[in-house]
């Protein structure tokens, strides 16, 4: 190993002694402050301000970041210039709220048809009508007919397998959406008994389908004809809500089973049964049941906080705790007393 000649040098920054080699310029103590990064400050400067005010306009596609480019700034410095300075848009004044027609519209159709098609019907924008559905917790995933991943699940076969009876003409897709209708699945069990097994397909829905067969009882497979309204795309039902209260009307249930009447991914209804096993319980043979469970166990912690609240402020009305949480007047009326009962 070669060893390096240090020499007696002279700090830049502190002015003091040290032993370096031939290119040190710092000493020990100074050189880690040298090496740590300064964060940049915007300041706004008259000709920044100047330039802000004549061509800052956040209605303009692109606008921030060709002014953002040509001062050398990032977006969000200029955004936050321009509200320093009061040239950010406010919300308009006439902003429209959602009616409560609108929202039972939204309540009736989603899922049905496409966001596209539901904001045309009410007049608004994709954006407005999708934040809308996210803040209702309304799932826009479409509940007509079968996709072909479904009704690959609901056969017990692979999606290829399914997309082969396709391509044989054994199964008809729709036109429009390329779903499949309930009564062309009903036509296919009863005209081609030899192409899928028997031991294969989930036999819940296989015999809700026979049972059932007319078009009216196969037209929306993912809901269960026994599974009460609050269960399904209620506003302000949480998942753990829906699976508590499918649970309670339909009994012991697969994972499967649950990820078909609630229209949600099988994965997510795996992660709530293991995540809350203090309100779900595992039975044998894949089977769950709920567990005898407060009714505010169907909630989450940050709806119980806003419930409290609602209840101190409206002094325990059902009716005005169910509309500030946006849940039905029966689970406000439970959980009123739930609350009172534990303030006690």
């Amino acid at each position: 190993m070669i060893a390096r000649r240090q020499a007696t040098k002279t700090c830049e920054d502190c002015g003091g002694t040290f032993k370096g080699g031939a290119y040190a310029r710092f000493c020990p103590d100074c050189r880690p402050l040298r090496r740590q990064s300064k964060r940049r400050k915007y300041k706004l400067t008259e000709p920044i301000k100047r330039l802000l005010r004549e061509r800052y306009d956040s209605r303009v596609r692109g606008r921030v970041q060709e002014l953002a480019a040509e001062i050398d700034w990032p977006d969000w410095a200029v955004k936050k210039a321009a509200s320093k300075l009061g040239l950010a848009h406010p919300w308009p004044k006439d902003r429209r709220k959602w009616t409560a027609d609108e929202v039972a519209f939204l309540d009736r159709w989603a899922g049905l048809r496409g966001v596209d098609w539901l904001a045309r019907k009410l007049g608004r924008g994709k954006t407005s009508v999708t934040l809308k559905l996210r803040r209702l917790r309304i799932s826009r995933r479409a509940a007509d007919g079968y996709s072909q991943t479904l009704a690959a699940e609901c056969f017990g076969v692979d999606v290829h397998t399914l997309g082969a009876w396709i391509a044989r003409g054994l199964l008809r897709l729709r036109e429009s959406d390329g779903r499949i209708d309930g009564e062309e699945i009903l036509r296919f069990v009863r005209e081609h008994r030899s192409t899928y097994r028997l031991d294969k397909v989930d036999q819940e829905w296989f015999l809700g389908l026979l049972l059932d067969g007319d078009a009216a009882a196969v037209r929306n497979p993912l809901v269960s004809h026994t599974l009460p309204e609050e269960s399904r795309n209620t506003p302000g039902a949480t998942l753990k809500a829906r699976m508590i209260a499918c649970l309670e009307s339909c009994g012991p249930l697969r994972p499967g089973q649950i990820s078909q009447h609630l229209v949600v991914r099988r994965a997510n209804v795996s992660g709530m049964l293991s995540r809350y096993r203090d309100i779900f319980e595992p039975l044998g043979g894949g089977l769950w049941q709920l567990r005898d469970v407060p009714h505010s166990a169907r909630f989450s912690a940050g709806l119980m906080r806003r419930a409290r609240l609602a209840v101190d402020r409206h002094g325990g009305k059902s009716a005005l705790v169910a509309a500030d949480l946006e849940i039905p007047v029966a689970d406000a009326k439970k959980l009123i007393a739930e609350i009172l009962g534990n303030t006690a």
